[in-house]
């Protein structure tokens, strides 16, 4: 489970730095807005051992390659004479981490020797002073305030009565304190044995939600599933699924509405949830359009209130990423721009610029730049793609607009559209698109053959991730059975 090595806090809440890593070695970044050397710098996409940001847009990061290259910007001169007074023989700095605070206020903590510090309070500085070499953690408040970690495990601090630890610091669940990190205007982050609290920004807040509370969303999760499951026994695997996409889903209050949906048994509808085995085939007409048998996925058919008042509508596909289910089950699919919903791919052939995009072709919905891959375990994977009716006569039919880059021009994007020319459908009104059904496919060793098919069982990580190495499976099969638009 990825958990926070690195809350850095910039000048303004908008402005932060967020490291992860989990058990096996992998970590992952995520940024607000930060300095434009700073993003350069981060762009290669490097390991990274520390970064720090400062009040008035400083920055500083330690790489970690072979030779711990190291970049800062926005400094003072006093800054860069304290890094460069830490290089050795060879003329590579010797650093371990640093602190910025307010005033141009800093400490540099050095892998070997004193460390070196400006502007620092009197209180705190008088400490450091008595033991430099003993401080393993150090963070500075803005405007005011501090604390400081010894090796022995002393905890020392001064912050504002108003500030938001200041009460927390009194506890005696501090002497369980890791880590902390500081940001403007009350903002921090800290750790301890058990868990994390922080007061942040939304975009940071969101992000740490997400991974710092995985652990209790599984739980309610769980609960929920097992006292509210309305499908059979014989659907086990994609309760699993369901489980893990509710697990990765933000902690919102859809997802809170969700649970209790689940509680209810008002979610999914076991009458109509299925297997859709290879044999190609056509259902007929829905709208006035060709419904084609959705080969090789699963259905898990939502239960819908009066639903013979969409029975005559198109069908259609909508792909995304599992992050955006729980709202979607609850509230339906919605234009850009209303209640917080984001352009997540642009915006091609629209002219309101806020068009909901749906396709008759599942396979050119369930491309991974659309509906994105959820990994449930190591090795295998999943992907959603929501099954909607669609008001006839309320929809403009257009070319997809995937383009070349991510599949050969000569191949259909589905096997049942003999050309790529009405592959997206633009909806302007969101009462004009109804969501029936989660569709779910697997990929990996541990994806049923029977289910699924064998194609998906060859995705493996790959290179550049299991959503490149399907889509090269993909239009290698398409070829081989000469899927020619």
């Amino acid at each position: 489970m990825a958990w926070p090595s690195i809350v850095a806090f910039g000048k303004d809440e908008s402005s932060w730095f967020l490291k992860l890593d989990d058990p096996t070695g992998h970590w992952s970044s995520h940024v607000g807005y930060i300095p434009e050397e700073l993003k350069t710098v981060l762009e290669p996409g490097g390991l990274i051992h520390e970064v720090a940001l400062g009040p008035d847009g400083e920055w500083f990061i330690i790489l970690d390659d072979a030779d711990r290259s190291t970049f800062f910007g926005n400094t003072s001169d006093l800054f860069a004479a304290a890094l460069h007074a830490t290089k050795n023989s060879d003329g590579k700095m010797q650093i371990s981490w640093v602190a910025f605070g307010p005033q141009q206020s800093f400490f540099v903590h050095r892998m070997d020797g004193e460390p070196f510090w400006h502007g620092l309070p009197k209180e705190l500085e008088e400490l450091v002073a008595k033991r430099p070499r003993e401080v393993k953690h150090l963070a500075l408040a803005r405007p005011t305030g501090w604390c400081v970690l010894f090796h022995h495990g002393v905890w020392k601090w001064r912050l504002p009565p108003e500030h938001g630890l200041s009460d927390w610091l009194k506890s005696s669940e501090v002497y369980t304190l890791n880590h902390v990190y500081f940001g403007n205007k009350g903002e921090y982050f800290i750790e301890t044995r058990q868990r994390a609290q922080w007061n942040a920004g939304d975009s940071l807040s969101e992000v740490l939600s997400y991974y710092c509370n995985r652990s209790s969303r599984k739980e309610k999760v769980k609960s929920a599933l097992a006292e509210g499951t309305t499908l059979p026994q014989e659907h086990a695997e994609l309760m699993t699924v369901l489980m893990k996409v509710l697990e990765e889903h933000r902690e919102d209050c859809y997802f809170d509405q969700l649970l209790e949906a689940i509680k209810s048994k008002l979610l999914f509808d076991p009458q109509f949830t299925r297997l859709y085995s290879f044999n190609p085939a056509c259902y007929g007409q829905r709208g006035g359009y060709p419904y084609f048998k959705p080969c090789g996925w699963r259905r898990c058919s939502l239960a819908i209130d009066k639903f013979e008042e969409y029975s005559g509508w198109c069908i259609a596909y909508h792909g995304t990423s599992c992050q955006n289910v729980a709202s979607i089950m609850l509230r339906g699919l919605r234009r850009p721009g209303d209640q917080g919903v984001c352009v997540a791919h642009g915006q091609a052939y629209s002219t309101s610029h806020r068009t909901i995009y749906v396709s008759p072709a599942i396979e050119y919905a369930a491309f991974p730049v659309y509906a994105e891959f959820l990994e449930i375990e190591t090795n295998h994977w999943a992907q959603l793609v929501l099954e909607c009716r669609v008001r006839p006569g309320s929809f403009v039919v257009k070319p997809g607009s995937l383009g070349n880059k991510y599949w050969p021009p000569h191949l259909r994007m589905d096997q049942n559209f003999e050309t790529n020319s009405e592959l997206e459908w633009l909806i302007e009104a969101p009462e004009d698109v109804a969501f029936t059904g989660l569709m779910i496919r697997e990929f990996g060793d541990a994806a049923s053959e029977e289910v699924y098919g064998s194609l998906v069982r060859q995705v493996t990580v790959g290179s550049h991730g299991p959503q490149f190495e399907w889509t090269k499976l993909r239009a290698a099969e398409s070829e081989r059975l000469q899927y020619y638009v």
